[in-house]
């Protein structure tokens, strides 16, 4: 806000009230607006590849390693870095630390806010506590995180006609009727001009 209040006389040239109000609404929004599109980027990486971490943790497991040994298995042999793996490499490091594996889980649910994350740690936190083997509810995870995605897809493919329809009025249908009826109309005032000859 202040840099942009700053700059807004030496560009105009001059001191405008109107500059500064719009120098002032513009430092305020857009630093938000960039934040929160960082976010749902994030987020949205997240959701793509929770699904194969979820593969990886649970083959992890099925070959003998335990919950933090799969993590670590993850974070350093994983095909590539992503948020998901470090979200993970975070949970590793608190868990290190000395916080409970559980309280680790459930503050990576509330850090991250996504609904499909909060169901696998809420899978993995009731797993721990009623001693059931982990690699069954990573099965069902990941499952379940396919097809979530597989739904969100849908719901993106069902929108896709409506977002269309918009360029399709303003942009494609005018030209249509330029080319359709462009030679109609000229041959019509072309037409009359020769009758009135």
């Amino acid at each position: 806000m202040i840099v942009l209040i700053i700059l807004t006389p030496i560009v105009l040239g001059k001191i405008e009230p109107v500059g500064f109000i719009v120098a002032l609404a513009a430092g305020y929004l857009l630093p938000e607006i960039w934040l929160n599109s960082r976010v749902a980027k994030r987020k949205y990486a997240i959701i793509r590849v929770l699904p194969e971490t979820v593969d990886l943790l649970s083959l992890c497991v099925d070959a003998g390693l335990d919950f933090v040994a799969s993590i670590e298995w993850v974070i350093k042999k994983g095909i590539s870095t992503n948020p998901m793996i470090e979200e993970l490499a975070f949970v590793l490091e608190e868990i290190q630390w000395g916080k409970p594996r559980s309280q680790a889980l459930k503050d990576m649910a509330k850090r991250l806010n996504i609904p499909e994350v909060n169901s696998f740690i809420q899978t993995l936190v009731q797993a721990e506590r009623m001693g059931t083997p982990v690699a069954e509810a990573f099965g069902v995870l990941s499952e379940d995180a396919r097809m979530q995605r597989f739904n969100r897809g849908e719901r993106f493919a069902m929108k896709a006609p409506i977002k269309i329809l918009i360029p399709l009025i303003f942009c494609i249908l005018p030209v249509i009727g330029i080319i359709i009826g462009g030679p109609i109309f000229l041959q019509f005032t072309q037409g009359k001009m020769l009758q009135g000859f």
